[in-house]
């Protein structure tokens, strides 16, 4: 006959026996089933994030239905352990990391010893991008008020293109620029000769 497994959280053992002169004993034991992982989740950084600073922010949050084994945290950054300040239910600090992609991991158990693990990309980027106007070049003087003008920009990591501006004369005029690839061009009109 098959045995139903024990229901999760408090389960209670009594033992009652007799001699034979008729005297009881009774001994009793209660324990914990828990065969569920602890919940684990990193709240920072999210997946996949980019940071412009080498101080990155980390927060973990945790928590078990039956108690955690709070010794048994363990967080580091690509394979290196990191220091996380603890509380009962999350785990917070900075971490300093290298320009680059990284991984933090996390880890903890249960009273029981179940453990949950998880991880989250992200990658770290404190060089500025190099733009440069290189045309109109420097001090040029020409024979036209609309000018083709010329910007290069370039980072390894990646550029936001949407963050691009360009101004002429203090105006924004970043709407008449056609960019991609590294090149942002335009035929400037409408110039005033005092700019040229």
């Amino acid at each position: 006959m098959l045995t139903p497994a024990l229901p999760a959280g408090v389960n209670q053992v009594v033992a009652v026996i007799r001699d034979l002169g008729g005297n009881e004993a009774t001994s009793a034991t209660s324990f914990n089933v828990d065969t569920e992982r602890p919940s684990l989740v990193i709240g920072e950084p999210q997946p996949g994030s980019r940071y412009g600073t080498s101080a990155v922010q980390a927060t973990v949050q945790y928590g078990d239905d039956q108690g955690l084994d709070l010794a048994s945290f363990r967080a580091s950054v690509d394979g290196q352990p990191v220091v996380l300040s603890q509380g009962p239910g999350s785990a917070s600090g900075e971490i300093a990391a290298s320009d680059g992609p990284h991984s933090l991991s996390v880890s903890i158990s249960d009273r029981a010893g179940n453990q949950a693990a998880a991880s989250v990309s992200f990658s770290v980027d404190t060089m500025a991008p190099q733009v440069a106007v290189v045309q109109p070049a420097p001090g040029a003087i020409i024979a036209t008020a609309s000018p083709h003008a010329r910007v290069t920009f370039d980072d390894a990591r990646g550029v936001d293109l949407a963050t691009l501006r360009i101004a002429v004369n203090g105006a924004d005029r970043t709407s008449q620029f056609q960019a991609a690839a590294g090149v942002a061009q335009a035929e400037l009109a409408g110039l005033p000769a005092a700019s040229r």
